[in-house]
């Protein structure tokens, strides 16, 4: 073999062999570039992402919320539902009011021999507070209940003085074997629009 094509098998093998080593070596620091340079701009993201923004708020001074600290509620006022009661507490002007007492709160008037057995009651009003009641209305409620009012010194538009009473008399009178009940009320002020009620029972018997 000539001498010039001899030498150049013998130096294709390491030209390969270093064209080998080269791309073995960039194999290697090719990634680590990457890898330096992907850490690199992490850090440089995260530098320049925006903190959190906080949200302060400032009260105004002296200035303080009611809503759920039990404040004052509105004053209650008096209606005049059958079923209630008499309300004692004093009004503005009406200093001394304490509503009026009935003595005793309900009557029972037993058991009586329907049309034409009867049976008679009496209840006292009492004031005992220290200015004067006036009686408004004095009924019995339902109208068509079998009781109804024979005598009263608590007629409507009457006064109780202070400590003193007044007595209204019922009478019972069934018309049906059967239970009945009803209420006397007395409205009256002050305070205003104040009422109180009595409950009345009673039962009609064959005999």
């Amino acid at each position: 073999m000539p001498e010039g094509k001899r030498n150049f098998w013998t130096t294709v093998p390491g030209v390969i062999s270093g064209v080998a080593a080269i791309v073995t070596g960039l194999g290697v620091l090719i990634p680590l570039l990457l890898g330096v340079g992907s850490k690199h701009t992490n850090k440089t993201t995260a530098s320049q992402s925006p903190s959190p923004s906080v949200t302060s708020s400032t009260g105004t001074e002296g200035t303080t919320s009611t809503a759920g600290t039990g404040g004052p509620s509105p004053t209650d006022s008096l209606g005049s539902s059958p079923t209630g009661g008499t309300s004692t507490s004093p009004t503005a002007g009406a200093t001394g009011a304490t509503g009026i007492t009935a003595d005793p709160t309900s009557l029972s008037f037993g058991t009586v021999r329907a049309n034409g057995g009867t049976s008679d009651q009496a209840v006292t009003i009492n004031n005992p507070g220290s200015v004067p009641v006036t009686i408004d209305h004095v009924a019995v409620t339902p109208s068509n209940a079998p009781f109804t009012i024979t005598s009263t010194t608590c007629g409507e538009g009457s006064s109780i003085a202070p400590q003193a009473s007044c007595q209204i008399k019922l009478h019972f009178a069934p018309t049906a074997v059967s239970s009945a009940s009803a209420a006397l009320e007395i409205h009256y002020h002050p305070p205003p629009s104040a009422f109180t009620s009595i409950t009345l029972s009673g039962a009609g018997s064959l005999l």
